[in-house]
């Protein structure tokens, strides 16, 4: 399984609040990465203590990454990026 992630380069959901799609399929997935560069997505606020500080529902996708499950690496990574991506290499 291929996981899909995306979002704005400033503002990060993190983790599991940028997952947008999954696919079966490698090549699927990345081609779906690549169309959702531009697209509007519409959000939610993951905790309600943040609802009053941020009215904007909709965010132009600006970054995709494409995360596979059976690996556990990242097999496409748009040309944009989000602010301080950085990967974890090893838990001590």
């Amino acid at each position: 399984m291929y996981l899909i992630f995306g979002g704005t380069c400033y503002y990060a959901s993190g983790g599991a609040n940028d997952l947008i799609e999954t696919h079966d399929d490698k090549s699927c997935a990345i081609q779906r990465a690549i169309e959702l560069i531009g697209l509007s997505a519409v959000t939610y606020k993951a905790k309600k203590e943040d609802l009053d500080w941020d009215n904007d529902v909709s965010h132009e996708i600006e970054w995709t990454q494409v995360y596979s499950a059976e690996s556990g690496e990242v097999v496409h990574r748009s040309d944009n990026t989000p602010y301080a991506d950085k990967q974890i290499l090893e838990v001590k």
